[in-house]
């Protein structure tokens, strides 16, 4: 099955990723006051299986864009990992 993206979806899932990095990139006195912080450096990135091309090529463009921010390079599954300390979740509308 082939998904065509409109420019409106890309731009929403790129905007989506440029909000993911800079919450990895966060200073702590630019949280809201009695916030805790959320410790992104392990996170483990899941999507559906299988990703049509354009999807796929989303979901490595927000993880090469973390770590060029970051130098944090986030690892990828089709599923949940057990021991992940924190999961981005990728899903289809």
């Amino acid at each position: 099955m082939r998904v065509e993206w409109s420019k409106r979806q890309i731009l929403r899932l790129l905007s989506g990723m440029l909000i993911a990095a800079l919450l990895v990139n966060q200073k702590p006195h630019a949280q809201t006051p009695g916030a805790l912080p959320i410790d992104l450096t392990k996170a483990v990135v899941v999507t559906p299986s299988p990703l049509t091309g354009p999807e796929d090529k989303a979901v490595q463009m927000l993880i090469e864009e973390v770590e060029r921010r970051t130098q944090i390079r986030w690892a990828r599954s089709s599923i949940v990992v057990a021991n992940a300390s924190s999961v981005i979740s990728i899903r289809r509308q």
